[in-house]
């Protein structure tokens, strides 16, 4: 486990696009090991779509947004990245 968390960790800081949340640093005390991620301003997608429930996104809305992710999971799936757990938080 602790091997696969390097690895991740070393391709997490060399990611750098504007869809993905960085990976700033990474650090391990007593045994545990910590990433250091950028804070990022906004509110998130799940946030946006409590905003406007019981309405749906406008479709052009939904598109852009859903073509941002998509990018960035391009982007992460070239550079080796998998991530197993998307969520609108």
């Amino acid at each position: 486990v602790f091997e696969r968390y390097k690895r991740e960790a070393e391709i997490g800081t060399r990611l750098n696009h504007p869809n993905v949340q960085r990976l700033l640093n990474t650090d391990e005390e007593r045994c545990e090991q910590y990433l250091v991620m950028e804070y990022i301003q906004g509110r998130t997608l799940r946030e946006v779509l409590e905003e406007r429930a019981p309405d749906l996104l406008p479709v052009d809305e939904a598109i852009r947004i859903t073509l941002q992710i998509c990018d960035a999971l391009a982007y992460c799936h070239e550079h080796g990245v998998f991530h197993r757990d998307i969520k609108p938080e």
